[in-house]
């Protein structure tokens, strides 16, 4: 009987955790600033200056939480969600879980002196909203963090090769049920290899606006409002007393289903999680610098990379985690979305547009209660970790 009780109870408390999945960004944004209100969190809202699917003022959340008096931190623990859009609604469950522990936390202590814990809702609102990876301009926040001699460098030497031969096969002009996708993607595969073929198709191109994952001409307003917020809280190069910082990105749709892999840029960033996570050694606490190729792939224009080259203070250590939580396989995931991207920028009216809309949100937030609650107890303890560290 006693085992039963705790059973109901633990599973309770996770099915609670994971009740915070919402499909709408107007549901999504609701619900963080409230939990973020509620744990004493100051709040700014900043407008992209366009609406959404249902006619609301798309905004960036900013919820931070600081001691009272204090005009600039010594350490700052940083999450954001939402870069790609439609991937955030797992993120906005991970910030409202954050929310309440907080606010349970700051009721029997306040934060240490000088820790700053900072949450970014809604990087990408637009692709919240109308259930896009992209923003408004059609380009991949996560390939868009490069000066501007970057981006022209990049137009010019052009896409990578094998993504021009198969441009067609990425963005057709027509989709059909009957098109032999898989066959035709495991062919690409098979010829020239699973690492090189994902390599090739997701590192990020300049060339073609309409294409999967362009990375943009220039950088776009969304990380512009994200720095100018950073460096008026104190978080910036001429910062002298900021010395450490820990950024982690929440993501869905890379890796096994339910899998959570955590994708760093450098090997000094793989080491420190390993060190943070060394008791946790063996059971699915999987750690992999984006450098080996392995499950994540090579990436220009990084959002994590970007932030911390902009703002890192001499000085100060600056540790940068994408926290991966495993969806479809990848075949399935590219699958939905081409057919979403042919639906916006090629067939808006076409009579698949809702099940295609369905697929791409179901590839990246899927509604098994299993893997909802798996990934929100997965996030819940990596960040207990951080926030003790």
């Amino acid at each position: 009987i006693y085992f039963s009780l705790f059973w109901h109870c633990f599973c309770c408390f996770f099915i609670k955790m994971s009740n915070h999945f919402v499909e709408t960004y107007k549901d999504a944004t609701k619900l963080f600033t409230e939990a973020a209100s509620s744990a004493g969190a100051q709040i700014k809202r900043e407008s992209i200056g366009i609406m959404g699917i249902e006619n609301e003022d798309l905004c960036i959340d900013f919820a931070l939480f600081r001691n009272a008096g204090e005009e600039s931190p010594t350490k700052l623990l940083l999450y954001t969600a939402g870069t790609h859009g439609v991937e955030g609604f797992t993120g906005t469950s991970v910030l409202v879980n954050i929310c309440e522990q907080l606010q349970k936390q700051l009721k029997q202590s306040p934060l240490p002196a000088g820790v700053w814990i900072l949450l970014i809702h809604a990087v990408n609102p637009f692709g919240m909203s109308w259930h896009r990876r992209v923003n408004e301009n059609g380009v991949d926040l996560n390939r868009n963090w490069l000066e501007q001699e970057e981006f022209e460098e990049k137009k010019k030497l052009g896409a990578d090769a094998l993504y021009k031969k198969r441009y067609s096969f990425l963005q057709p002009k027509s989709v059909s049920w009957f098109d032999f996708f898989f066959l035709r993607g495991a062919f690409v595969v098979a010829t020239n290899g699973y690492h090189a073929t994902k390599q090739s198709l997701a590192r990020g191109q300049y060339t073609y606006p309409e294409g999967l994952f362009f990375g943009g001409v220039e950088l776009q307003n969304e990380p512009k409002i994200l720095l100018n917020y950073l460096k008026s809280i104190g978080v910036n190069k001429e910062s002298k007393t900021l010395k450490q910082v820990h950024h982690t990105d929440i993501h869905t749709g890379l890796g096994a289903f339910g899998h959570c892999t955590y994708l760093t840029p450098t090997s000094n960033d793989e080491i420190f999680l390993h060190t943070l996570f060394k008791a946790k050694k063996g059971n699915g606490w999987h750690v992999e610098c984006k450098e080996k190729n392995n499950i994540g792939y090579k990436v220009v224009g990084l959002f994590y990379v970007g932030l911390r080259k902009w703002l890192c203070p001499e000085g100060c250590q600056w540790t940068s985690v994408a926290e991966e939580f495993g969806t479809l396989p990848g075949l399935k995931v590219t699958k939905a979305l081409r057919n979403e991207n042919f639906l916006w920028t090629k067939s808006p009216r076409c009579s698949n547009e809702e099940k295609f809309k369905k697929n791409l949100l179901d590839s990246f937030s899927p509604r098994n209660q299993n893997w909802r609650i798996g990934t929100q107890k997965r996030a819940m303890e990596t960040y207990t970790l951080l926030f003790k560290h």
